[in-house]
């Protein structure tokens, strides 16, 4: 028989849980704020659509087409996990800096339009393709020119915001190799302790036992 005592097994430790972010609850100032931050992009952001389809296009229905992502806005960023994801390190400056870029193109006419008159085209092009739409003979008070309308804004709508995501995650990534993490950034200077004065203020024991933490013997 081997007498060779057996090795004990190998004891793999369960990988522990990341920190869980705790979340408070939403009250309804958060929601309304939300809404006016959204409503705000949405609303600058929306301009030079406008300003490009304001002949021919139903002007309703491209503002309900605003409307629309201002409410899918406002849903998402009220949602547990995106709220968590905007509390990671670095997101929340990349969704500044990207959003910000998005509006600060507004205001450069007419060079930075073109970002927007792009994707326009290609909204309209597949309208065209589905709807048959003849742009020359539209009558914007009919049900079609509404349909075609709203469905063109949701389309370049949604190519802005990949636009936009993309500069989003470009930027986050960029951060992420080039500046430091926030969270593992150890505070500088020395670690405070509390006089001795402090330490009876608030009844320490320590204070009374000296500075070795024990009583004094008494002399005989």
């Amino acid at each position: 028989m081997n007498d060779l005592p057996h090795a004990a097994p190998h004891e793999v430790t369960p990988a522990q849980p990341g920190p869980v972010i705790s979340l408070a609850p939403l009250t309804s100032g958060d929601v309304w704020k939300r809404v006016g931050v959204w409503t705000a992009v949405c609303g600058i952001a929306s301009v030079p659509s406008f300003v490009f389809a304001w002949p021919e296009a139903d002007r309703g229905a491209m503002l309900v087409g605003v409307l629309l992502f201002i409410g899918a806005y406002v849903a998402v960023s009220c949602a547990p996990f995106v709220r968590r994801l905007y509390r990671k390190p670095f997101m929340k400056t990349s969704i500044f800096i990207g959003y910000g870029l998005r509006m600060a193109a507004t205001a450069v006419f007419p060079y930075a339009w073109i970002g927007d008159l792009l994707p326009g085209m290609m909204a309209v092009g597949l309208t065209d393709a589905l709807f048959g739409i003849d742009w020359k003979q539209f009558n914007e008070e009919s049900a079609q020119a509404f349909v075609a309308t709203l469905f063109t804004t949701i389309v370049q709508g949604l190519l802005l915001n990949i636009i936009v995501g993309t500069a989003v995650a470009i930027i986050y990534f960029a951060q992420r190799l080039f500046r430091k993490n926030p969270d593992a950034i150890q505070p500088r200077g020395f670690e405070v302790l509390p006089t001795a004065s402090q330490a009876l203020s608030s009844g320490s024991p320590e204070a009374s036992n000296g500075p070795t933490g024990s009583a004094a013997a008494p002399r005989g």
